[in-house]
């Protein structure tokens, strides 16, 4: 007999669940379960001193899953006849066990215990691990799952509204990242956490204090994993941007409310953003790549409803051109990245963020691939304090960066900071990019992600020297985001990325600022009007779809994907460049550049 027989023996076959890969073929669904038993981890929960916990037993399961290591991961995709089976029975039922497992599980339902606990956060609920090695017990925080099927109840979607509403800032924020509650522990810990069971401070990096995690998604053909960080000067801020970034990504991937999206086509008479309008990719990518389905506008796919701020009225965009792992086969014409996606305090601090974001990477790809030759942001006092200090440290490394004004007609000034390595070396061109009203602040975006990438460059280059070589001369091999970056870490491609600069063409600070009116008003929303009304002019729509989800929401945080239909879109990988061969860049005044883009 098992460990589970023995505790279902003892505390009742509903009470207890096998924390299983595999649960709808083992045991079912664990909604109602308290007790839940792994192969070194008893846990104990949900429980609630104060009442009904708002959190399940499945709430449990799933959230267990998602931070196991890889090797869990990959058996949890394993097919049926991949499956190893235990020798023997296992957990082993050892008495000592079972009564710790019935003294805690009693212990946690005494109303006297709970005086003693602190009050639970909206939406949690307590779990406790027992270890079977060592014996110890731990309580952590567990969040509810949005789309656990034991405590969801779905619904359809439905258009709504949403007008602007007028918010004062400082600068591009309307308070700051400190004032966010992003450390009650239930989003970081190793039973439950919603982004993983650490977040792990690099303490190797020479440049910034990054601090980073991972846990468990599904892409759109596998189970693949969710990674964050944060990068900045200090490990304790690095940890609130890496946790900010890690809800904006876990909102992004896939819908994290239970709402089931609106089923059509596109020819169907609706209001909608039409995905050829997104960009599709050439039709010989289709022809090679499995996981990719040709567009079909007379093909059934899935829309979340959207808005368009231009005509301020609802919009259905197609979900796939939404949530990046969505997992649908019908509606697989395209794999999205984060394009657009962005959080803030408020509604219009993420629309404006997120469109910033999509302005940013239209231009820089406008001036790859258009072959432009950027004129530099002159240096000096202009800069500020915070980019010289930038500036100084990757000269420190050995990197000259030149900041270039990538601006385009959409009149938001875009920095790219071009980095190359002033001896030659391996690690040769490092680069990003950044936007905002003021040109300063887009520039020192720009110089600390560049920063980020610095250390490590000149050893990935080495390391992938062969696969690098490869892909220089078949840019077909070009296949991920990775590649694309450190692609250039070779000073034979560095060098051609390196012409993207015109060092003989200067711009000033105030000049770029001039370009929309002087930087930022002070109030969100009029910016970000400003913008929509300028993108207008030239005749395109912002569509912003709501992503926050629960666990964003119940911190005061908003996430949202901004698209700019015609605009060009990042991608990664060479075959899938829709950019290639959209109007936008075909209609530009320069020959096409036929060459993978660096973005990182």
């Amino acid at each position: 007999m098992d460990l589970v027989t023995s505790l279902k023996s003892r505390l009742g076959p509903d009470t207890v669940a096998r924390l299983s890969f595999w649960p709808d073929q083992e045991e079912g669904r664990s909604d109602g379960a308290r007790v839940h038993v792994a192969a070194s981890t008893v846990l104990i929960g949900p429980w609630d001193p104060d009442g009904p916990p708002q959190a399940c037993g499945e709430c449990v399961r799933t959230r267990w899953l998602r931070v196991r290591s890889h090797s869990e991961r990959t058996l949890r995709t394993a097919s049926q006849t991949d499956r190893v089976a235990a020798s023997a029975p296992w957990p082993l039922d050892v008495p000592f066990v079972v009564d710790s497992t019935a003294i805690l599980l009693s212990r946690v339902n005494d109303p006297e215990f709970g005086d003693s606990i602190p009050a639970v956060p909206p939406g949690c609920a307590f779990v406790t691990s027992l270890d079977l090695v060592s014996l110890q017990t731990e309580t952590m925080l567990i969040e509810r799952d949005p789309l656990c099927p034991g405590c969801s109840t779905w619904v359809g979607d439905e258009p709504s509204s949403q007008e602007l509403i007028e918010r004062t800032s400082i600068g591009s924020r309307c308070f700051s990242i400190d004032e966010y509650d992003l450390l009650d522990g239930a989003l970081v810990n190793p039973v439950a956490g919603v982004l993983g069971n650490a977040a792990v401070e690099d303490v190797w990096s020479t440049t910034t204090a990054p601090v980073c995690g991972r846990v468990d998604s599904r892409s759109s053909t596998d189970c693949a994993e969710l990674t964050w960080s944060g990068q900045t000067p200090t490990y304790n801020r690095s940890r609130l941007v890496g946790l900010l970034e890690g809800l904006e990504r876990y909102a992004g991937s896939l819908r994290r409310r239970a709402i089931h999206p609106v089923m059509a086509t596109t020819n169907d008479p609706l209001r909608r953003v039409d995905p050829r309008v997104m960009g599709l990719y050439d039709p010989r990518t289709y022809r090679d790549d499995p996981n990719l389905v040709p567009f079909d506008p007379d093909r059934e796919i899935p829309w979340v409803w959207g808005y368009s701020v231009r005509d301020r009225q609802p919009i259905l965009v197609a979900q796939r051109n939404v949530y990046y792992a969505g997992l649908l086969g019908a509606d697989r014409f395209v794999d999205e990245c984060s394009n657009g996606c962005a959080s803030g305090s408020c509604y219009e601090e993420a629309v404006l963020h997120g469109l910033l974001e999509v302005i940013e990477r239209d231009a820089f790809l406008m001036a790859w691939y258009g072959g432009a030759q950027l004129p530099v942001l002159g240096g000096g006092a202009e800069l500020g304090a915070n980019a010289a200090k930038l500036l100084n440290r990757a000269s420190l490394l050995g990197y000259r960066v030149d900041l270039l004004d990538t601006s385009t007609d959409t009149a938001v000034p875009v920095v790219t900071a071009l980095a190359t390595r002033m001896d030659g070396g391996d690690g040769y061109l490092v680069l990003a990019s950044g936007a905002a009203l003021d040109p300063i602040e887009a520039a020192e975006s720009a110089l600390h992600e560049v920063l980020t990438y610095l250390p490590g460059r000149a050893k990935q280059a080495a390391r992938r020297r062969p696969e690098l070589l490869a892909m220089s001369t078949d840019p077909a091999l070009v296949r991920s985001l990775r590649d694309h970056a450190e692609l250039y870490g070779l000073p034979s491609q560095g060098k051609l990325a390196a012409t993207l600069a015109s060092p003989s063409r200067e711009v000033t600070v105030q000049a770029m600022a001039a370009r929309v009116g002087g930087g930022w008003s002070g109030n969100i929303t009029a910016d970000l009007i400003r913008i929509v009304d300028h993108l207008a002019d030239l005749g395109y729509d912002v569509v912003v779809v709501d992503q926050t989800s629960p666990e964003q929401e119940r911190r005061g945080i908003s996430a949202v994907r901004v698209m700019v239909p015609g605009l060009l879109p990042m991608d990664f990988g060479w075959s899938r460049q829709r950019a290639l061969l959209m109007p936008r860049l075909l209609n530009g005044p320069g020959a096409v550049r036929i060459l993978p883009h660096p973005f990182p």
